[in-house]
């Protein structure tokens, strides 16, 4: 009798865990409708698996639905990356060398790809599950399988728009990128999403 109320107790925390991770999908979907377009300055820390600051940086970017993103840091170094439909450009200012990608070679899952693509099937890479805080909603989404370099993401949702993105490996070493400045739907020249190129700058191209 009692390994049958054990089995029946997991069946309803299974079944109470699969209407969770759906209401949390819904509501990331919906935190994360808002937006057309995004501009933001940014402040990125890696923490070791003690919670130590190894690495501090700082910059901007900008997003664009459904496949656009410009990513640069400015301090301690200066790097860009650029995405659009068909390229991924890298460009290391300092070394002057600039890596060009074809979308289609890509396998890496870039996270900045979650953000920006609302046909990413979120269910079948993760398990979401989500947090109420003050104002706003922590949503953790778990890896299934092991197609990804990377353990756990966290969405913090403040007030309807982006607070921060947290990035977990398999050791506990998290990245951190807090979003300040944030701006929601306002104009983004394309000419932003491709990057020229100086004639003094090294060229990669895989």
């Amino acid at each position: 009798m009692f390994k049958i109320i054990k089995i029946f107790l997991l069946i309803l925390s299974l079944q109470a865990f699969a209407i969770e991770n759906k209401d949390s999908l819904s509501s990331l979907k919906l935190a994360l409708g808002k937006f057309k377009t995004v501009s933001s300055s940014f402040i990125q820390n890696v923490h070791d698996g003690n919670g130590n600051i190894m690495d501090e940086s700082e910059g901007y970017f900008l997003l664009k639905k459904p496949d656009k993103f410009y990513w640069e840091t400015s301090y301690p170094n200066q790097q860009i990356i650029v995405k659009n439909k068909l390229k991924l450009w890298i460009y290391d200012v300092d070394l002057e060398q600039v890596t060009i990608q074809n979308i289609k070679s890509i396998k890496q899952f870039n996270v900045l790809n979650l953000l920006i693509d609302n046909s990413f099937s979120y269910e079948q890479h993760f398990n979401i599950s989500s947090t109420k805080i003050l104002n706003g909603n922590k949503f953790i989404l778990e890896t299934i399988g092991e197609d990804f370099d990377f353990e756990k993401l966290i969405i913090t949702v403040i007030n309807d728009k982006l607070y921060s993105l947290e990035i977990y490996d398999h050791f506990d070493s998290k990245i951190k990128i807090k979003f300040t400045k944030l701006k929601y739907n306002k104009f983004i020249d394309e000419n932003k999403f491709s990057l020229k190129i100086a004639d003094n700058i090294d060229i990669i191209r895989q």
